[in-house]
């Protein structure tokens, strides 16, 4: 087999790039049209960027102690992007952070840790833990089906930390209590159809 020097050199060229790839991947499928529907058409460059650059790599240290501080300090630079173009979109207030930003970053996380060869075996489960559940209609639909109370019935009346930490702590309890991360609760998401959901 003949193999040219300029694909060779293409690989050369990628090789050191490959997590920087996997991160844009993942930011570009969290990007889809499901979750940037409710968003001005406009705000998807500034947001991948945005997701893009989140350093990541300090995943595997903060998920021990530090995790809530540094998804905060995340939340609220995906907030600041989404805003720029957002501060006046009813169908994301008042929960344009805490509904619609977390929604994003909490993807984001969750298919970077969970659906990627970014972090190790070892690594992913050690962070899985401590990631948040991606609150969206579908969640609380199924919250409210199991007859958990829900402190909103929409994302966007996710409007302060409050309310997103009573829906993480209440399905962080009870995954705790069968031996599973709570993000595994977002699994509902894709069987959503099950048992006429």
């Amino acid at each position: 087999m003949n193999i040219s020097n300029q694909l060779e050199d293409e690989f050369e060229r990628i090789r050191p790039l490959h997590r920087d790839a996997m991160r844009s991947r993942v930011a570009r499928v969290v990007l889809g049209a499901s979750v940037m529907r409710v968003f001005a058409p406009d705000t998807k460059p500034g947001l991948l960027t945005t997701l893009e650059d989140l350093p990541v790599d300090d995943l595997p240290q903060v998920a021990k102690k530090e995790f809530q501080g540094w998804y905060e300090t995340q939340l609220d630079e995906a907030a600041a992007e989404i805003r720029k173009r957002n501060s006046e979109n009813e169908r994301v207030q008042p929960g344009l952070k805490w509904g619609h930003s977390a929604k994003v970053l909490s993807l984001y996380l969750r298919d970077l840790v969970e659906h990627s060869r970014y972090f190790t075996d070892r690594e992913a489960k050690a962070i899985a833990p401590s990631l948040h559940v991606p609150i969206d209609g579908i969640v609380i639909d199924r919250l409210r089906a199991l007859e958990v109370a829900t402190p909103c019935r929409k994302i966007k009346e996710i409007d302060s930390a409050d309310k997103f930490y009573e829906f993480q702590e209440v399905l962080e309890a009870a995954a705790k209590r069968v031996g599973v991360p709570r993000i595994w609760f977002d699994d509902n998401w894709g069987a959503r159809t099950v048992d006429g959901d």
